[in-house]
């Protein structure tokens, strides 16, 4: 992941208020963007030091440039800014200030030059290691047939193993015929045909019908549906589709960690763009997502609320349904083999618990008034974390059967009453409620979500729900 950018945001405090503590915090835990910021900071002092005011991009373009070998050359030597910043920052001796200036900025641009073929000559031996990089970004930047995996571990754990199985056709057969969803297999079929048809030439998908800032949550949930079925980057009639998703999703993260914009719903799309890398990696094993989803747990784990739960952004109350999100991606990162998810989903569920009322029922910020798609969305996200059997049959049996209306209540309401007595229930009401109103080109009729990732989103929506015959397991 390229951090440069980002860097330069921070040390010229250009983040946004919702990124700050965040990037603090990595800063301050991580050794090498740490020297970089420092070299950083030694540039812009350098060049605030001359009286003479530089170019207006010289400081920013070289200051990156510069956070971007700085690092890589060893420790025990001077790394050229260093030695920029201690020429400077002599005494001048009666030397006029232009003159100082423009000794700062000629030996910068050579020192840049001499740093770059240290580091050319130093990372000959990593020649092969780096074109294996670039073989990876191709998987996300072109034809799906160029990518070749090279680090590959199988899936481990109950978990992970069953979400591997999802592309095994007999396998996601057997559980639509005993779980009574055998109907259901066409209309799946018929909407990722769909989403595929609508995705954009980046990767991602436009929310249309809804708002432009849910971009990150429409692709989101289009990758989710796709991974559902057991579609992967790596196999399937629609790999080069969720290739393509992943990728944009990947180049949507910043030095925080933040998948998405620093705007509107920042956390919930976070959450489900985390949600997608984390099955992906799950299911395949393909290592090379493994950074970019622990750089995605961290900055979930940093943005959780004192009180165990989430929020639509950093430092707002936190609520049940994006909480149920945020615990949705950090099980499923844990299946993957990222060991920092597990640590928060304790307090998550006793956030969860404290909102829900001794019959079972889960309110969005408040105990006391209950919601049908927060019930359902607590109780999944309680079954992931643990939840005694019997508690949630128990429980299962306030989850409100889905009318058609609202997707994200169907897909939850699925999850949750799976394998319980109130499922044959449920799964009628899926079914007489979902099917009905799918078009005939694939794509579902609009509900409650449709103001904000368009029909994308309730589409992909309302796939995820048919698929949780298979998805998870009971």
């Amino acid at each position: 992941m390229n951090h440069v950018d980002d860097l330069v945001a921070f040390v010229r405090g250009e983040l946004g208020e919702a990124e700050l503590a965040s990037a603090r915090e990595h800063v301050a835990g991580c050794r090498e963007c740490a020297a970089e910021a420092k070299a950083l900071e030694a540039v812009f002092g350098a060049v605030r030091a001359t009286e003479i005011e530089p170019s207006t991009n010289f400081a920013h373009v070289t200051a990156r440039r510069a956070a971007g070998t700085v690092h890589k050359v060893e420790p025990v030597r001077r790394t050229g800014w260093e030695k920029v910043t201690w020429v400077v920052t002599r005494p001048i001796f009666g030397y006029p200030a232009w003159a100082v200036s423009a000794a700062v900025h000629l030996f910068a641009l050579g020192t840049l030059t001499l740093v770059a073929v240290d580091r050319s000559q130093k990372n000959a031996a990593r020649e092969e290691k780096l074109a294996v990089v670039d073989n990876r970004s191709r998987l996300f930047s072109g034809p799906q047939e160029a990518y070749r995996p090279v680090d590959i571990q199988p899936p481990t754990g109950e978990f992970a193993l069953f979400l591997g199985r999802r592309g095994d056709a007999a396998s996601r057969a057997e559980l639509l015929r005993k779980n009574g969803g055998e109907e259901t297999a066409a209309a799946v079929e018929s909407a990722l045909g769909w989403l595929a048809s609508k995705q954009e030439a980046d990767g991602s998908w436009t929310p249309d019908g809804g708002q432009p800032a849910y971009r990150t949550a429409s692709t989101g949930l289009a990758a989710l549906a796709f991974l559902g079925r057991g579609e992967t980057h790596l196999s399937g009639g629609h790999a080069k589709t969720v290739a393509a998703a992943l990728g944009w999703l990947r180049g949507q993260q910043g030095m925080t960690g933040r998948i998405g914009p620093d705007q509107g719903a920042v956390l919930p799309q976070h959450a489900i763009a985390t949600a997608a890398l984390a099955e992906a990696l799950a299911m395949t094993g393909d290592t090379s997502l493994r950074e970019p989803l622990a750089g995605a747990v961290g900055y979930l784990a940093g943005s959780r609320s004192p009180r165990g739960g989430w929020g639509s952004t950093v430092g707002t109350e936190p609520d049940s349904l994006t909480t149920s999100w945020a615990v949705t991606a950090l099980r499923l990162a844990d299946a993957a083999g990222i060991e920092a998810a597990r640590a928060p989903l304790a307090s998550a569920a006793a956030y969860l618990d404290s909102l829900t009322s001794p019959d079972g029922r889960t309110g969005l910020r408040d105990r006391g008034v209950p919601g049908a798609t927060c019930t359902a969305a607590a109780l999944f996200a309680r079954r992931l974390t643990g939840l005694e059997p019997g508690e949630a049959a128990r429980r299962s049996a306030v989850v409100a059967a889905p009318d058609g209306t609202d997707y994200a209540a169907a897909q939850f309401a699925a999850l949750a009453a799976l394998g319980t007595p109130a499922w044959a229930a449920t799964n009628a009401a899926i079914k007489s409620g979902l099917l009905p109103r799918q078009n005939a080109d694939g794509s579902f009729a609009p509900d409650k979500w449709s103001g904000y990732g368009g029909s994308v989103a309730s589409t992909a929506l309302a796939a995820l729900a048919l698929e949780s015959y298979y998805r998870f397991p009971a």
